[in-house]
């Protein structure tokens, strides 16, 4: 099942830097990652 991002819960996701999932395959080679959550903390960003 898929959980929910709220307050005090656990979570793993990635904010990049593209304005949509289909422009990902422009950036091929290019680090767009900006944040990384891992557990619920930022590990990158």
């Amino acid at each position: 099942s898929i959980g929910s991002l709220e307050p005090g819960k656990r979570a793993d996701f990635l904010i990049l830097d593209a304005p949509e999932a289909r422009h990902l395959a422009y950036h091929v080679g290019m680090n767009i990652v900006r944040r990384v959550i891992k557990d619920g903390e930022m590990v990158i960003g």
